[in-house]
């Protein structure tokens, strides 16, 4: 017959052990100094000017160790990645700006030792919109003498209208000037 209160009082100190030798282990683990070399970031980022609609990169090249983590802020708020802008390999990627993308951007990139960061303003121009502009006013024309020439039509047909009407008129005149009775039949009893 097994002893079950005896079996019991061995599993405390089975667990005990275990968890000493762990802790041993933990200790050898992290008791070495752990190599560290401060974030920095590897290049000089340029005041940026481009088009409406153009796509835009903006690098942000980093080491360090551990491996630091890169965030991106436009004019000092985190950016979130969305359909038209992302961030992929630590660059800041712009797919088809527009002038509200204007804007001072700052790579913040950070480890558990150190951080670094680089700010660059970056303008997008609204010279397509004027192109756009130009495109409306061309097509503002092109309404108008639409319209213009849809009312000379009219105008003309009016006239033409008018024209065989008068025409119409002389020729009954004639006829009744040459057949009265053919117009105007007199009734006989």
């Amino acid at each position: 017959m097994i002893d079950l209160p005896n079996q019991l009082s061995i599993l405390p100190m089975a667990v005990l052990v275990i968890f000493l030798f762990a802790d041993e282990m933990w200790q050898q683990v992290y008791s070495e100094e752990i190599p560290r070399q401060l974030v920095r970031i590897n290049q000089f980022l340029t005041p940026t000017t481009i088009e409406v609609g153009s796509d835009l990169t903006i690098p942000c090249s980093v080491e360090g160790y551990p491996i630091p983590t890169v965030s991106w802020y436009k004019d000092g708020q985190i950016i979130r990645n969305n359909i038209r802008r992302q961030v992929i390999d630590n660059q800041l990627i712009f797919f088809h700006t527009n002038v509200s993308d204007s804007g001072s951007y700052t790579c913040f990139a950070y480890n558990s030792f150190s951080s670094d960061s680089q700010t660059v303003m970056v303008t997008i121009q609204d010279i397509v919109r004027r192109d756009e502009d130009k495109n409306i006013n061309v097509k503002v024309i092109l309404w108008i003498a639409l319209v213009q020439l849809i009312f000379l039509l009219l105008v003309c047909c009016l006239i033409h209208l008018l024209i065989n009407q008068r025409r119409k008129d002389e020729k009954l005149k004639e006829l009744m000037n040459l057949h009265p009775k053919l117009v105007h039949p007199t009734k006989t009893i």
